[in-house]
């Protein structure tokens, strides 16, 4: 998994740095726990939020 960060720009309204990991899987098939698990992971590994977008659905 590759992760990418993106914090906003100086002068937005967001107070902080908030950082959003995105994961997105493009299999037709439903992805379940594991890929959910590593976004997780990536999550506490960058103090972030995340986004995961999986085109065949969530299990």
């Amino acid at each position: 998994m590759r992760a990418w960060t993106s914090s906003p720009a100086p002068g937005t309204l967001c107070p902080g740095e908030p950082k959003l990991v995105v994961q997105v899987k493009s299999e037709t098939g439903q992805v379940g726990l594991p890929v959910v698990q590593q976004l997780q992971g990536a999550m506490a590994a960058y103090s972030a939020i995340g986004l995961l977008v999986a085109w065949g659905g969530i299990t």
